[in-house]
């Protein structure tokens, strides 16, 4: 009698094997497939964390010296608004005062010229030459056409060689009177 083999138990084994082999294969690829992701997602994001680093360190220098110079334009522009505001000052008080010598020429009269106006602390000394006594008496006795100042006093007088009256007036400035300096 010959003898039957089954060979269904052993093609169910088989099919079996095969089936895990390609289950695992299967969930294999499912598995890397995240894990290769998230693998490139890490070294991407360390990557970037090195590139920036390595930017920052290469940035920083840079900066510094942007930095200095920045803050050195900023001191230069405070110097350059310091200086304006000081010329600003000199202006308005250059302002002032060709308002009073505006003044003081009109208060001159025409038998009297000055030759020279000299500005010292406290006082405003004018000398000139007058064509006759009287001119010069006149513009003596006037007190200087802007206030803080007091009456003039009148300095050493002489002949020159033309005969003209050489004169020297000084007005004192009042203390008290800012608006004189």
């Amino acid at each position: 009698m010959t003898h039957l083999v089954n060979l269904l138990p052993r093609r169910a084994a088989r099919r079996k094997a095969q089936l895990r082999v390609w289950s695992v294969v299967l969930i294999g690829s499912q598995l890397i497939v995240p894990a290769v992701a998230l693998n490139l997602r890490v070294t991407s994001e360390n990557e970037a964390l090195r590139h920036w680093q390595n930017s920052e360190t290469v940035l920083e220098p840079l900066l510094k010296e942007r930095l200095r110079a920045v803050s050195a334009l900023a001191t230069e522009v405070k110097s350059k608004e310091a200086a304006i505001e000081r010329q600003a000052a000199r202006l308005a008080e250059n302002q002032r005062w060709k308002t009073r010598l505006d003044q003081l020429a009109l208060t001159i009269p025409d038998s009297v010229w000055l030759t020279q106006l000299q500005f010292g602390t406290g006082a405003i000394t004018a000398t000139g030459n007058a064509l006759n006594a009287d001119g010069l008496s006149a513009f003596s006795s006037r007190p200087w056409p802007a206030p803080g100042f007091h009456q003039p006093k009148v300095g050493a007088v002489s002949r020159n060689a033309q005969g003209h009256a050489v004169f020297t007036l000084r007005w004192a400035t009042e203390v008290n009177d800012v608006s004189v300096h």
